[in-house]
């Protein structure tokens, strides 16, 4: 049982295989390869290897990358922060202008910040930070959660 203070949240962490070749940076988003290897076959590597954002593979929304594997290049391993039925508090990359408890975030193709959720796009986050970030992409505080995926999920 992980004990944690108020100011030092634990976090649900996985880690990944990240395919692609860019520099990665706290809080980018990252999508599951779920068309990896041949189609037929029962591959357990499409729950272990991640990509770019891409409209193949929105539904599939692995996670973001946690501040300890900022900076790393791919292709390589990296540790990302899951989303969870509780909700995980985390930084995520965005290009939203965000508002506490009302800003749903969602996966975009083409880009590691996360975008405005609709249509197409199931929520992965909610923002937990006031703060725009439509001119300049950068950190907003938010809650990822798997419920929003699972149970919004209108793609």
């Amino acid at each position: 049982m992980a004990v944690t203070f108020a100011d030092t949240p634990t976090v649900e962490t996985k880690r990944v295989y990240y395919e692609g070749s860019d520099t990665l940076q706290e809080g980018y988003a990252l999508c599951y390869n779920f068309n990896y290897g041949t189609a037929s076959a029962a591959d357990t590597a499409r729950l272990m290897r991640v990509e770019k954002p891409a409209t193949a593979n929105l539904e599939y929304f692995a996670g973001v990358v946690h501040p300890d594997s900022a900076g790393k290049t791919g292709p390589c391993y990296v540790t990302i922060i899951v989303p969870s039925v509780q909700g995980e508090a985390a930084n995520v990359h965005t290009d939203q202008n965000c508002t506490l408890g009302t800003t749903e975030l969602a996966a975009q193709d083409g880009s590691y910040a996360l975008g405005a959720a609709g249509a197409g796009a199931p929520a992965v986050a909610k923002a937990l930070q006031t703060v725009d970030r439509s001119v300049t992409n950068g950190l907003v505080f938010a809650r990822l959660g798997a419920w929003t995926a699972i149970f919004n999920n209108t793609a």
